[in-house]
């Protein structure tokens, strides 16, 4: 297997190598907090279910069993996720948290914002994607700068509010995070 460096990116000359890293968050491995702990046994450990708020639930279970996590209308209960984070992972460039979401309805427009730590004991960072502006599933990113970023080896932990929408349901439909490799 042949590489090539072009236009700032490698390539093997039988198929592309990308310097972008991807991590998946699973929609079911987010989980409630109230008052920024992670809830009781009796809240299920704080784990999303049809019961929960928000809902882990699907699109339409006869027609399109995609999951969604549902926010109710004025429901913006925390959720937060931690991930290690990868040794090829270039902490001079920015990590990008995209959010795959779309509201029910064109009255509300929030933002999802999230407090981002670094290992234990980092500085919190805040953060937010732009407004949620339709009803069509679209990309919303927040994006943190490599300022911000500490030295390998790394965990990230996020706790991610969703704004004000006293009208709309609001739906996440997918979380992942992209960065630079090395």
């Amino acid at each position: 297997m042949t590489q090539e460096y072009q236009d700032s990116n490698w390539r093997q000359l039988d198929g592309p190598l990308s310097r972008t890293g991807f991590i998946a968050i699973p929609l079911g491995s987010l989980r409630e907090l109230s008052s920024n702990a992670t809830m009781n046994i009796a809240a299920n450990g704080g784990l999303l279910a049809s019961d929960t708020t928000p809902i882990l639930e699907a699109v339409n279970g006869a027609t399109d069993s995609a999951l969604r996590v549902n926010w109710a209308a004025s429901n913006s209960d925390l959720l937060t996720f931690q991930t290690p984070l990868p040794p090829d992972l270039d902490p001079s460039n920015p990590i990008v948290i995209k959010f795959l979401a779309a509201m029910a309805g064109a009255t509300n427009t929030p933002t999802i914002s999230g407090d981002y730590f670094f290992n234990v004991g980092g500085t919190k960072r805040t953060v937010a994607t732009g407004a949620i502006t339709g009803t069509t599933v679209a990309e919303y990113t927040a994006t943190i700068v490599a300022a911000s970023i500490p030295t390998l080896p790394l965990t990230l932990s996020a706790q991610l509010t969703l704004g004000a929408h006293t009208s709309d349901a609001a739906y996440l439909y997918g979380v992942y995070i992209t960065y630079t490799r090395k």
